[in-house]
């Protein structure tokens, strides 16, 4: 008997049992992607604002991209803040 094959199927079989998800995990894990997904469009977002605000002179759109960029900051906050209460309810 090689040993060699023996421990990589041992190894095999360990991965596809740890690959193996609950449907609540597989749930959680889809809900995770997708914040966090969003939350990297709201920061792509968020640069795009920052640079319009940093090449305008006009008072009423440098006032404009001020909430645009508050509001973006709070809807970052609020994905990040998701994702963490994910993360602790899997643990």
């Amino acid at each position: 008997m090689n040993l060699a094959i023996v421990k990589s199927d041992i190894i095999a079989a360990f991965r596809l049992q740890k690959k193996r998800l609950t449907r609540e995990e597989r749930e959680l894990q889809a809900k995770r992607d997708s914040l966090t997904h969003e939350m990297e469009k709201t920061y792509d977002e968020m640069e795009n604002t920052l640079s319009r605000f940093n090449n305008t002179t006009e008072k009423m759109l440098i006032d404009m991209y001020s909430y645009e960029l508050k509001a973006l900051e709070q809807k970052y906050g609020y994905y990040l803040q998701q994702i963490r209460a994910l993360d602790e309810a899997a643990k």
